[in-house]
């Protein structure tokens, strides 16, 4: 169903709206509820991500409350809501939202009211991952999206103006470098990155793919009759984007605006590995890099028919106008409307972090490649101090099974010589683990550091820079240019001098080698030896009682 835009805001000042109750297991009406009989209000909330300009979606959430004083009304969870606005007496109403799934409902047994809170269907997305989709390369991520509107049920995807489909189409021969348990919100997340867009579910309950228009005028304005409180702070405006991997391998476009933030594609599947990635990426920043976004809270009488991502004219007191989009709302409606519409910009923290590597610069930094689908990492090693050049060490066969990792200067240094090097064995398997492998090489220093997330422990932990273990026997912390080393478990701590012990605590108690107090030591409740200076000068050492 279409819905019509309302640009006269004057016009919603008589406004009906219904609520529409289904059960899940029939889809039979339960019952239509107004403010003349069981609806008291609802809102609806639609929160975007505000550290970005595009690349995410938004979900409508709705909190409903009905009055129920002859108890007729069972809703259960799963039950659906249909939200309708429009005149009652001609029977003419538009249904400008997708359809809700209750997920939370109560009852307050002395009020007779019901409460619950409901979800559009992009709110389950995250209880799939992406191997449900069953997709089978080559594909495109059209074909992505068109896989999970399948998995989730939707009628599909709608496409319409302004919307940049530029890579919507793009081929890739053996998939993108997806690894397989990524959520189906993060998928699309990816999709809306690598096209530019922000996404959401339309009135038809389509997955809508849309864009931040950058010229042109609002689709409404908001006057200073039509708000009832508005504070207005700076603008943001996009100036470049940076495709990064967590390995160093990152681009930008070679040209940005002036002035403005950056936003951060992290470890995008449809741009890792692809080697269109440098000009796909250069297009992309021609569409989105400039759009400008007023930053600016407006509490006002609303406009129920304004979709996602529309752009908005603020008159504000002086009579400016400043322009921002329809990301970050609540609209509440109890007889009449009201709507806040919010928008402030949240800082990446990749913001302030050092990154390389533009389009036309040459790398001279050591950087990896993460092939997730064929589970490999390439090492590129640039030019150095010592020009180490075209260092390739594919690490293959990782299963996402690794319990110990040890990289030494010597084994850089035969990859140097042998520029192909296999690794089969990397130690013993420890079941359900993520990896993030971070690496840096130069002349002088190596690391390589494995950070995991485990599911079910692992049996032990190594530093190889200073030899600390982490094992059955406890923490055992040592190192080649010290003469200490120290054992730690669930029994006590035992210190060792080169091999011999000289501490020990326990159970037992604390026994010791050498024991120097500097001060003065206590013995039992009321004994303390302590150093002093009697009358004539002379240094003593005395047991002074402490106790009563």
């Amino acid at each position: 169903m279409l819905v019509t835009k309302i640009t006269d805001l004057d016009s919603l000042d008589k406004l009906n709206s219904k609520v529409e109750l289904y059960k899940s297991s029939t889809s039979t009406l339960i019952k239509e509820c107004t403010c003349a009989d069981f609806l008291e209000t609802f809102s609806i909330d639609r929160e975007g991500d505000t550290s970005k300009f595009f690349g995410f979606g938004i979900v409508h959430k709705m909190q409903c409350t009905l009055i129920d004083i002859d108890r007729v009304l069972t809703l259960s969870n799963g039950d659906t809501v249909k939200i309708a606005y429009g005149n009652e007496e001609a029977g003419e109403w538009d249904y400008p939202y997708p359809t809700f799934y209750i997920t939370e409902c109560s009852r307050d047994e002395k009020s007779n009211s019901i409460t619950f809170t409901a979800y559009d269907k992009l709110y389950f997305a995250t209880a799939h991952t992406l191997e449900e989709l069953n997709l089978v390369a080559p594909y495109t991520p059209r074909n992505v999206l068109d896989a999970a509107c399948s998995l989730l049920g939707l009628p599909g995807v709608y496409i319409g103006t302004p919307c940049n489909t530029a890579h919507l189409t793009n081929t890739f021969s053996e998939g993108a470098n997806f690894g397989g348990d990524e959520d189906l919100r993060q998928v699309l997340n990816y999709v809306a990155e690598y096209t530019g867009n922000i996404y959401y579910l339309n009135n038809n309950n389509r997955l809508r793919y849309k864009s931040l228009v950058k010229n042109g005028a609002a689709v409404a304005n908001i006057s200073k009759d039509n708000y009832y409180e508005l504070s207005v702070k700076e603008h943001r405006t996009l100036k470049s984007i940076c495709a990064t991997t967590e390995l160093g391998d990152n681009l930008t476009p070679t040209t940005a605006v002036t002035e403005g933030v950056t936003q951060y594609l992290k470890d995008n599947p449809f741009l890792n590995l692809n080697d269109s990635a440098a000009s796909q990426l250069e297009s992309l920043g021609a569409w989105v890099q400039g759009v400008t976004i007023t930053q600016l809270d407006c509490d006002w009488e609303g406009n129920h028919l304004l979709e996602i991502g529309d752009k908005l004219g603020v008159v504000g007191t002086d009579g400016t106008t400043h322009y921002t989009y329809l990301l970050n709302d609540r609209l509440t409606y109890a007889g009449y409307l009201n709507q806040v519409t919010e928008w402030e910009y949240t800082q990446d923290n990749a913001e302030t972090a050092v990154h390389s590597n533009n389009i036309s610069e040459i790398i001279n930094e050591t950087y990896a490649k993460v092939d997730k689908v064929n589970k490999e990492i390439t090492l590129y090693v640039g030019e150095t101090n010592n020009r180490i050049s075209d260092v390739q060490d594919t690490v293959s066969e990782i299963t996402e099974k690794v319990s110990q990792l040890e990289v030494t200067a010597d084994g850089i240094t035969e990859t140097v010589s042998n520029t192909q090097t296999k690794v089969d064995d990397l130690g013993t398997v420890v079941e359900s683990i993520t990896n993030e492998v971070s690496t840096k090489v130069t002349a002088e220093q190596v690391e390589f550091i494995v950070t995991t997330e485990l599911a079910e422990g692992v049996d032990k932990v190594i530093t190889t820079s200073k030899n600390y273990t982490f094992d059955d026997e406890g923490l055992n912390i040592s190192s080649s240019d010290s003469n200490i080393s120290t054992t730690i478990s669930e029994n006590g701590m035992n210190i060792y001098r080169q091999g011999t012990e000289v501490l020990t605590a326990d159970n037992e108690g604390v026994k010791a080698e050498d024991l120097h107090a500097t001060t003065y030591l206590i013995i039992g409740n009321n004994s303390r030896f302590e150093d002093y200076v009697n009358v004539d000068g002379e240094h003593r050492t005395a047991c002074f009682w402490v106790g009563g």
